[in-house]
């Protein structure tokens, strides 16, 4: 049987869907996607591109924890090892994609899975803005809505404990979250041992000045339809990233990931986390591109002791 506030929950979101869509109509029509975006980012800085591609407008790079202000179309493939405090460990999947409609609108999805226990976290699907009226001056002001969606571990009555510790770990535009506060869950770390309907927008916004790029991300969870007499925990997600092109095929990054409850059972259980990381174009013509970092936490609340991400993206 239906839960008796789901429905008009689905009307409110078929609504802000509707609304959202109208809005991007507006827009501009994504004109370059066909051309490689790490080729395009570099003629942004100055450095030589061998493509010869080029760009139309301000875009940002994607670092390994935050996630681009700028809507692209990409395949992103995660994987996540995560050492926790009580001495388990977790070792995590995510596949992420996302596709851009216009210049200042995607859609992006992705889940994640962990090896571990055997089990999917919760399906993430965020529709991302962008308004680039200030792209002379380098900036770019982001926005949008994340939406969260239980998978089948919604009907198992018991979770591992390490999914239980993964659950307290992983939210976070987001995300994930994919341990950090990116729109997606599924990005870098999902609440797998927690599966809920939740609603998250976010603001973001983009500086690029040269070689260096700096992303802002933050994000409210809000959980929705659930039973009678059930707590709301509402979380605030967070992201600081700076990225730096060292040449034209590598970037050094350093992020700051953290989240901490605004209301319910998490309230005071603040985390902070510290992650340097690297990517590298493999090869010069082609949009292949690999990264990874490690995380340590700041805070004395702790997700974990390490975590250390491995990514691979596919630009189109």
């Amino acid at each position: 049987m239906e839960h008796p506030t789901r429905r008009p929950v689905r009307r409110l979101l078929a609504t802000l869907l509707i609304a959202l869509s109208a809005i991007t109509l507006r827009a501009d029509r994504v004109t370059a996607q066909e051309h490689e975006h790490e080729h395009d980012e570099e003629h942004q800085h100055g450095i030589a591109d061998p493509a010869g591609d080029h760009h139309l407008g301000l875009h940002f790079t994607h670092p390994l924890i935050a996630e681009s202000v700028s809507p692209d179309t990409k395949i992103r493939i995660d994987h996540q090892f995560l050492d926790l405090p009580d001495g388990d460990q977790l070792n995590i999947g995510v596949l992420e994609g996302e596709y851009a409609f216009m210049r200042a609108f995607s859609i992006e999805a992705g889940i994640p899975y962990s090896y571990t226990d055997a089990a999917f976290g919760n399906l993430e699907v965020a529709l991302k803005f962008a308004n680039f009226a200030l792209e002379e001056y380098g900036l770019v002001l982001g926005y949008g809505v994340e939406f969260g969606f239980p998978t089948a571990a919604e009907h198992e009555e018991e979770v591992s404990p390490a999914l239980a510790t993964l659950a307290a770990t992983l939210d976070g535009p987001p995300k994930i979250t994919r341990v950090d506060p990116r729109p997606l869950n599924s990005s870098s770390g999902g609440e797998l041992g927690e599966p809920e309907w939740e609603l998250a927008p976010f603001l973001n916004i983009g500086w690029k000045r040269g070689a260096l790029e700096v992303v802002a991300w933050g994000k409210l969870g809000v959980p929705f339809a659930q039973d009678a007499g059930d707590e709301v925990a509402t979380e605030l997600g967070y992201n600081l990233s700076a990225l730096y092109h060292v040449s034209p095929r590598w970037q050094a990054v350093l992020e700051l990931d953290g989240s901490g409850g605004i209301s319910g059972p998490t309230v005071g259980e603040d985390v902070l986390n510290l992650s340097p990381g690297l990517r590298w174009r493999i090869f010069a013509d082609t949009p292949f591109v690999i990264g990874t970092s490690v995380g340590f936490p700041l805070t004395h609340e702790e997700s974990f002791g390490t975590r250390w991400v491995t990514s691979v993206f596919w630009h189109f």
